[in-house]
């Protein structure tokens, strides 16, 4: 997807996802919405104001037994605690932050001039806890 300024206009181009990373990280929406990215390569979508609903974001975040994963959070505050993934490290999990579909059960509302965040889990407890992670604005 990409964003074209023609003669100070801009042309949208709808979607009903967008991906990052060769599609390892897929944001799922509830309709076509107008998308772009900006310079940076992070996309965003536009819905005039109005809230864009996400369905669904791959991977899911879900719960292996032993711990939550794939977490995805709104507006990432500066603190101590998280919505990654439970994996005890350096900040805490707190699983009100994790605002995936996946984890709560229920489609995710995106108010206006809101940033979603994704991440992917390493697979193995040892060591760092995200393997990637991907903003959606």
């Amino acid at each position: 997807m990409a964003c074209f300024i023609i003669w100070g206009q801009t042309l949208l181009l709808a979607a009903t996802s967008v991906s990052y990373f060769n599609d390892l990280i897929t944001f799922h929406f509830s309709s076509d919405y107008p998308v772009g990215k900006f310079a940076n390569g992070d996309y965003w979508v536009h819905n005039y104001g109005a809230s864009v609903v996400v369905n669904g974001i791959t991977p899911a975040s879900q719960n292996t037994g032993s711990r939550i994963i794939n977490g995805t959070m709104i507006n990432p505050p500066d603190s101590t605690s998280q919505g990654y993934d439970s994996s005890p490290r350096d900040m805490s999990y707190n699983n009100s932050l994790n605002v995936d579909p996946g984890n709560t059960g229920v489609n995710l509302v995106v108010p206006a001039g809101t940033s979603v965040v994704k991440s992917i889990s390493m697979a193995s407890d040892d060591g760092a806890a995200l393997e990637r992670s991907s903003p959606m604005c």
